[in-house]
């Protein structure tokens, strides 16, 4: 089961159940970071799909990743990068980079945004220093 099926199940959402290969076109992307439009093509036609139902595809993935960007806690209160303690922005980054394979600047740019919009729900408190501190609790039980 991909993920769109799972999480579709989970929250029995009504969702158009279109064979749309995401999870195929993620794979390529995350292989292929980048790509020329010409190497896009040539791995469809490969595939067997259709070019133009994958580059629709990849808009949609593309629609996704703005709305992730400018949606969340922190646009909807104003809040911006520049409102965070840089100290808690960079206790974020390192936090969030768990969940990214890469640690280049845009994983950290989105490492980031992720933390922003944490701060944002626990300003002015950290929202790191007590996940911090489960984390030190969880490694030291798994060590004994």
């Amino acid at each position: 089961m991909n993920i769109r099926s799972i999480v579709t199940e989970i929250f029995d959402l009504d969702e158009e159940k279109d064979n749309n290969h995401e999870e195929l076109i993620i794979q390529f992307l995350k292989d292929n970071p980048f790509p020329e439009d010409s190497e896009l093509h040539a791995w469809a036609e490969e595939q067997g799909l259709n070019v133009h139902e994958v580059e629709t595809q990849i808009y949609k993935l593309a629609t996704l990743f703005v709305k992730f960007w400018t949606g969340g806690r922190a646009n909807k209160k104003g809040l911006t990068l520049n409102d965070i303690p840089k100290d808690e922005l960079k206790k974020g980054i390192q936090v969030e980079l768990e969940h990214l394979d890469n640690d280049d600047v845009f994983s950290k740019m989105i490492a980031a945004r992720i933390s922003l919009d944490h701060w944002a729900e626990s300003q002015p408190e950290s929202y790191y220093d007590p996940l911090l501190d489960i984390e030190k609790i969880i490694e030291k039980k798994k060590s004994a």
